[in-house]
């Protein structure tokens, strides 16, 4: 890097961050043109600026450039083809699908035992479900998935084949269900040694009629936060551009998905 290169004085100012240089990464950072045309330096500088004032306990200014790092994120080509209400619409399909007129449709169901016993740990975002996960997996007889998309794509499926979960017959149950074990073990190397497994992904929480219907004997850990801190953290938090995640641009938005 050159030193007149925006990214020197941005990788600088870090480094004299974690040296607890707070004021001097500061005038540097605030000397530094990083330009509108350039997304990526112009977020990375303003999530810098807000630790930065977080450390100097100037929090309104903090804020300020969170706000100013998350404008940036929505402006990216990624962020900007991706809509943020679908999440939400689906959530609200979930609700109507899932009411107590449509469960208490339910049939029992003949399912072959499956050789695990599942446990869905979930939660909002930035609630303690990684934290859950450290803890837990030290445990022998436990293993634990790292956020894999097993859950979505068995919704996916059910969606494609135009399936009706309340109607659903064992055979066609149980052929999801050895669906969702493919996806796991494909990817869970000791699987067959475990006697838990704990599937970690926070919003799994939309798909808990799914996963009650066709796990009937699953067992859930709900991770629980409170609302500000959640909703803060979610906020300050540089997520990949998805549906879910491009809902915590705002502060208005992030509380609204909570």
């Amino acid at each position: 890097l050159k030193k007149r290169d925006p990214m020197f004085s941005l990788l600088l100012a870090r480094i004299l961050q974690q040296q607890g240089k707070h004021l001097e990464a500061k005038h540097l950072l605030e000397s530094t043109n990083t330009g509108n045309a350039d997304l990526q330096s112009s977020i990375y500088k303003n999530n810098l600026l807000a630790e930065i004032f977080d450390k100097l306990e100037r929090h309104s200014e903090a804020f300020e450039h969170i706000v100013a790092s998350n404008q940036f994120v929505a402006r990216l080509p990624a962020s900007r083809q991706i809509s943020r209400t679908s999440f939400i619409d689906g959530i609200a399909k979930r609700k109507e699908v899932y009411c107590a007129k449509n469960i208490a449709r339910w049939q029992h169901l003949d399912l072959e035992p499956l050789d695990f016993q599942p446990v869905f740990l979930m939660g909002f975002p930035r609630s303690g479900t990684t934290l859950l996960d450290t803890i837990l997996r030290t445990h022998s007889e436990i293993t634990v998935t790292e956020e894999l998309p097993a859950v979505q794509s068995l919704a996916t499926r059910i969606d494609s084949d135009a399936l009706d979960v309340h109607c659903i017959s064992s055979d066609q149950a149980q052929t999801l269900r050895n669906y969702y074990v493919e996806k796991v073990t494909s990817q869970v190397q000791d699987l067959g040694a475990k006697r838990v497994l704990i599937d970690k992904l926070p919003f799994h929480v939309i798909n808990t009629g799914l996963l009650a219907r066709l796990f009937p004997e699953a067992k859930y850990i709900f991770a629980l936060r409170h609302p500000c801190d959640s909703v803060l953290s979610c906020l300050t938090k540089s997520f990949d551009p998805n549906p879910a995640m491009n809902n915590f641009l705002t502060l208005k938005d992030s509380a609204r998905l909570y």
